[in-house]
């Protein structure tokens, strides 16, 4: 069995939407012929823990955990062996906050600014390059030990990627750079207060990172097609796109709760970007007499010190008794929800177009209608091919006769594409990976 050396500063057992993919690679890739080995960093104050996800970790895998001080008050405070607070203490405070804010817009501190300030001319491509110095002596010490075959890195904390070159300079490896998100491309990078400086650094890193990766994987076509119009070079490189699959075996042990209510469900971070048509189309059907109070609940499942920003515009539509924020919860009850549902909701942001959700792998495999207010894209282009996708027109006349089918259960969906669905399981999309995987080796070896 070969050896992937996998850099991956979040894994499990934190829970985010960063970990998900390179975990249930981790899971899967013995089953290919390769056993994992993660180097992760120790951080204990960024992320909820979900301690059920270590039991799914096959015995193949090594998970090494390496410090990592941020640059910081916590890091700070960690460096000079003082216990920093914790994520739990952290994110209390920022609930107690913005709960204070509301009805208004929780208003940024000097601290905040001071260390928006840190990061944009000090934390050059992310805040993880503190991180290198712990995570690149594990790894010299995981070679010392065992033969290993290729390195993985993923953004979207593209620091990993220098990382990555560094070791693969030494060890003489191929490596495979994933690039979840777009790098340079990102709408972050082209907002007006960018640093024009940096963008240029940056767009420099990128392009040598691409140039010197043995191969680039993507998780939509949406991101390979504009990283290859960006450096039309890469047209003669291997850059293959792999979208995020869930793990379908844990999805089919969940089980559906009983209610007489119709539920909406929507999971991860409402963040502030996101639009908030959906409730403002709810608001007036509910005004219209079309659907009940009583008969719908809204459930946002997600980290509540973010979602608690959506309070002062849920009361601002009377909707507070409809929609239910519920704070973080494990994976296996989110799955539960998700089939529990009859609907679950998918939200982008306008300028997300290249965005395919790792939320929207999991509600294919509820095959309930998605209510989805998306821009033109990755995203739009499943839902309109999975036969349950309900994409809400820019018209809100349409769109409102759309939402009340749905609501009313008279909704008609499509045929069920099963080869679509497919394409986004864990196993698949393993499966395409150690592909990948494969030919870098063997192209290695000529």
């Amino acid at each position: 069995m070969k050896t992937i050396l996998m850099l991956c500063p979040f894994f499990v057992p934190y829970a985010h939407a960063k970990v998900y993919r390179p975990y249930r690679l981790v899971k899967f890739l013995p089953r290919f012929g390769w056993a994992p080995v993660v180097v992760m960093a120790n951080e204990k104050f960024n992320y909820f823990e979900d301690p059920s996800l270590l039991e799914d970790l096959p015995p193949e895998a090594q998970i090494i955990r390496t410090r990592y001080i941020e640059a910081g008050w916590r890091g700070l405070m960690d460096l000079v062996g003082l216990k920093p607070f914790s994520y739990t203490q952290e994110r209390a405070r920022l609930i107690t906050e913005r709960s204070q804010a509301l009805p208004h817009a929780p208003r940024r501190t000097w601290f905040d600014r001071l260390s928006q300030w840190r990061d944009d001319w000090f934390m050059i491509p992310d805040r993880m390059i503190t991180w290198h110095p712990a995570a690149y002596r594990a790894a010299v010490q995981v070679v010392r030990r065992r033969r290993i075959d290729a390195i993985y890195s993923s953004h979207p904390l593209p620091s990993v990627h220098l990382l990555a070159r560094r070791l693969q300079r030494r060890l003489g490896v191929p490596w495979i750079a994933e690039f979840r998100d777009p790098w340079t491309e990102h709408p972050m990078h082209q907002q007006s207060y960018y640093l024009p400086w940096r963008r240029a650094i940056e767009t420099r890193m990128e392009a040598k990172m691409l140039r010197e990766a043995d191969a680039v994987v993507t998780a939509t076509d949406q991101v390979r097609t504009g990283l290859i119009r960006q450096y039309p070079w890469l047209q003669q490189r291997p850059v293959t796109n792999i979208p995020t699959g869930v793990d379908v075996e844990k999805f089919a042990q969940a089980s559906a709760m009983a209610h007489d209510q119709f539920w909406v469900v929507f999971i991860g971070e409402f963040l502030r970007a996101d639009s908030l048509r959906f409730f403002q189309l709810l608001k007036t059907l509910l005004e219209q007499g079309r659907i009940s109070r009583q008969q719908i609940r809204v459930k946002i499942i997600g980290n509540l010190h973010i979602n608690i920003i959506l309070q002062r515009h849920l009361d601002a539509l009377a909707l507070s008794d409809v929609v239910e924020l519920v704070d973080y919860l494990p994976e296996r009850q989110c799955f539960s929800l998700v089939k529990s549902a009859d609907a679950n909701l998918l939200v982008l942001p306008a300028n997300y177009g290249w965005c395919l959700p790792m939320k929207l792998s999991i509600y294919l495999q509820a095959r309930k209608p998605i209510i989805a207010l998306v821009p033109e894209g990755a995203a739009a282009q499943v839902l309109r091919g999975c036969g349950f996708g309900a994409l809400m027109p820019a018209d809100d006349a349409v769109a409102l006769e759309v939402l009340a089918q749905i609501l009313q259960r008279t909704w008609q969906g499509g045929v069920v594409d099963e080869t679509l669905l497919d394409t986004f399981s864990a196993t698949q999309m393993t499966r395409q990976f150690a592909a990948v995987l494969d030919d870098a080796v063997r192209s290695a070896s000529h």
